[in-house]
């Protein structure tokens, strides 16, 4: 009590916009955020709830079915993202996992998603990056949360064993041959076995080479499975 007391001493909870206190995302500043169209990841053509068009599904390079995109990349977003994923400020967390769980929750194609069937994951990091360099991974945090939101199973499917450049330094060429040979499946994967439908949860994605990558990846070993991807914001 008296360490988070000191905490808020030095630390006083400003929104990160306007910085009115005592929260760090204010009421005003929520609606000023700007809701994601439904389109298709690939296409960028409308889509209802963010299903792949047909022709994009077959393309064989393609593992993601559906996608599911909360908000723009704007600037307001785009403060939120960073301050939570570099700077350590778990409590946004809390706002955009409810976000992401409305979204899961009000998708006609996934209301039959239940605990037997479904499985949330989240992005991995390397374990110098998580351990040494940010101390935590920002999707793991974020998957708990949406879990706590929607008690639906959650595991750590897959691993990160190579220590590559951070994406975000990268051009949309480089990001996906920065990946290669960088995942594979955890201990855990087994799991997947009696399920039919996975969701990827992360932060925010722009060419969507990683969850590419990851969803490749699984889907070597579940060809039956259905893997959305659940994003808070898409940079595109």
């Amino acid at each position: 009590m008296f360490l988070s007391l000191v905490d808020s001493f030095l630390f006083p909870v400003v929104c990160i916009c306007c910085q009115q206190p005592w929260s760090y995302l204010c009421p005003s500043c929520k609606l000023l955020l700007t809701i994601h169209p439904e389109i298709c990841p690939y296409s960028h053509k409308y889509s209802s709830w963010f299903r792949v068009h047909l022709d994009e599904r077959s393309n064989k390079d393609n593992y993601l079915d559906w996608c599911i995109v909360a908000f723009r990349y704007d600037a307001i977003m785009k403060r939120l993202i960073s301050t939570f994923k570099y700077y350590h400020r778990h409590h946004l967390v809390t706002f955009v996992a409810w976000q992401l769980a409305l979204h899961i929750r009000t998708n006609q194609h996934l209301q039959a998603c239940n605990h037997q069937n479904t499985l949330i994951s989240r992005i991995p990091s390397h374990r110098w990056r998580k351990y040494f360099v940010k101390w935590y991974n920002q999707s793991e945090i974020l998957a708990y949360q949406v879990w706590l939101e929607l008690w639906l199973t959650c595991a750590p499917l897959t691993k990160k064993h190579k220590h590559t450049t951070a994406q975000a330094r990268l051009t949309k060429e480089e990001r996906t041959t920065n990946l290669l040979g960088s995942f594979s499946l955890s201990d855990d994967h087994l799991i997947l076995k009696n399920k039919t439908h996975l969701l990827l949860i992360d932060d925010v994605t722009t060419t969507g080479s990683t969850l590419h990558t990851l969803a490749s990846l699984i889907k070597e070993q579940f060809p039956h499975l259905c893997i959305r991807w659940v994003v808070v914001a898409r940079n595109w």
